[in-house]
């Protein structure tokens, strides 16, 4: 319970606000403050250090809300098809991947690009999670080279993990990368978080499979979904995961930033907080 108490009290209190809340008809009754809510069907949502909400809809179409709930932007790249990977951790560096055409996008606070890296082929034949970097470099995997490669705006490996196949299994099922100040963590649904090094060097490996999403809350908390489930990690192995209590059973996405909380359920996006 101490534990567990300490954990609550470093990242700002907002697992109090997702007490357990029965019944999807009462949607209106969120608990805490509702800020704000839009009617849209998302394929990823995020929340920026600036109280910003990113919705990627399933269109490919990238909307930015104000904290008040405007909108206040709009991207999209309909030659790039549909990305997968969006990445706010820097509110002046929005982060869009585009697996189809291996492409990253990056945005400038008003949603316009300013920079594309072309990830060639021949030297990231399957590259798989793409995240930003806190020094303003791009980390990228590649599921075949397992390797965790560092890159700057030109594409150039500015640092790179060890090749993981080396001493163990790989990831098989690598997917979606996060990155904060204190390391990198890379999903893979078959074995679960595999955790680096401010370097890029691989440290151990959660075995939590059917893991498909990971963010970075603070510099000792980690927020995942594990089939469907979202549960919240110390960053030590020791610690086992705890569950994040969601407000009723029809919410499908969950993005935290300090005491504000951004949910998809359905068709309908709110904000809230305590």
């Amino acid at each position: 319970m101490v534990r567990c108490m300490d954990r609550l009290r470093r990242i700002g209190g907002w697992c109090l606000l997702v007490l357990p809340f029965c019944g999807v008809a009462a949607q209106d009754r969120w608990p805490g403050d509702s800020l704000w809510s839009v009617d849209r069907t998302v394929a990823r949502l995020a929340l920026d250090k600036l109280e910003q909400a990113y919705l990627l809809l399933p269109d490919g179409v990238l909307e930015k809300y104000s904290p008040d709930g405007r909108l206040v932007a709009r991207f999209s790249r309909r030659d790039l098809g549909v990305p997968v990977g969006l990445d706010v951790s820097d509110p002046l560096q929005i982060l869009v991947w585009y697996p189809d055409y291996q492409t990253v996008v990056v945005l400038d606070r008003l949603c316009t690009p300013y920079q594309e890296v072309r990830l060639d082929p021949a030297l990231y034949p399957r590259p798989t999670g793409v995240a930003m970097g806190r020094d303003n470099l791009l980390w990228v995997y590649d599921a075949i080279r397992h390797t965790l490669y560092k890159l700057d705006y030109q594409g150039q490996v500015r640092g790179s993990s060890q090749d993981l196949s080396i001493w163990q299994a790989p990831p098989g099922e690598a997917g979606m990368l996060a990155a904060g100040s204190e390391g990198v963590y890379l999903v893979d649904s078959g074995s679960g978080l595999w955790v680096f090094d401010r370097l890029g060097q691989y440290q151990f490996r959660w075995n939590l499979p059917g893991l498909d999403y990971v963010s970075v809350l603070s510099d000792d908390v980690l927020l995942v979904r594990r089939e469907g489930m979202y549960m919240w990690l110390g960053k030590s192995p020791a610690l086992e995961p705890e569950p994040f209590a969601l407000p009723y059973s029809g919410v499908q996405q969950v993005a935290v930033q300090g005491r504000r909380v951004l949910v998809a359920a359905g068709k309908r996006v709110v904000c809230f907080q305590k």
